[in-house]
C-alpha cells in the first residue's frame, strides 16, 4: 500500500538551459508537452555576463512523488536525444527542487514567502525567478483546492 507521502502531488518544473540550435528549444518544448501535458508557467531568462539563457517551465497536470523516478527516465532521453541537459524538478506546498527526483532544494515556502536556500545558483535568485515560483505555487494552491486536497 501506498503512504500519503508517496501519493502527494506535486507539479514538475523543467529547466531548459541555453542550446546552440534556436529550433531546439521549441522542439524540446513541445516534446515535453507531448510527454508531461502544456505548460501552464514558462519564463526565460535573460543572460547576465556570469549566466546563460535558461527557460523555466511548469506543467499544468500534477504527478505524484512516487512517478518522479519514472518521468525523470523520459526526461533523460530527451537529453540524449537533443544533446541538452534538462534538469528536472517539482514544487509543492512547501519547497522548490531541482534536479529530481533526489535533487538539492532550492527554495522553501514560510507563510506564504519564498526563502533561498544556500543550494540555489545566483542565476535563479533574480525577483523575476522569485515571482515565477510564487505564480507556480499559487496555481498548484488553486489545483489542490479543486481537489479538495488543500483548504483555505
Amino acid at each position: 500500500m501506498n503512504s500519503v507521502r508517496t501519493m502527494k502531488p506535486v507539479k514538475i518544473l523543467i529547466l531548459i538551459p541555453d542550446l546552440e540550435d534556436s529550433g531546439s528549444e521549441e522542439r524540446i518544448e513541445h516534446r515535453l508537452a507531448l510527454e508531461l501535458g502544456p505548460s501552464d508557467h514558462r519564463l526565460s531568462l535573460i543572460p547576465s555576463e556570469s549566466s546563460i539563457h535558461h527557460v523555466l517551465l511548469s506543467f499544468e497536470r500534477l504527478s505524484a512523488v512516487d512517478m518522479l523516478p519514472i518521468i525523470s527516465d523520459r526526461i533523460r532521453s530527451d537529453e540524449q536525444e537533443f544533446s541538452a541537459r534538462l534538469q528536472m524538478g517539482f514544487l509543492d506546498n512547501y519547497e522548490v527542487v531541482l534536479g529530481a527526483p533526489a535533487g538539492e532544494k532550492l527554495f522553501q515556502f514560510r507563510n506564504g514567502v519564498i526563502q533561498l536556500l544556500p543550494s540555489t545558483p545566483p542565476e535563479l535568485t533574480s525577483g523575476e525567478v522569485q515571482g515565477f515560483f510564487i505564480s507556480v505555487r499559487n496555481t498548484f494552491r488553486a489545483q489542490l483546492r479543486s481537489m479538495c486536497l488543500l483548504r483555505e
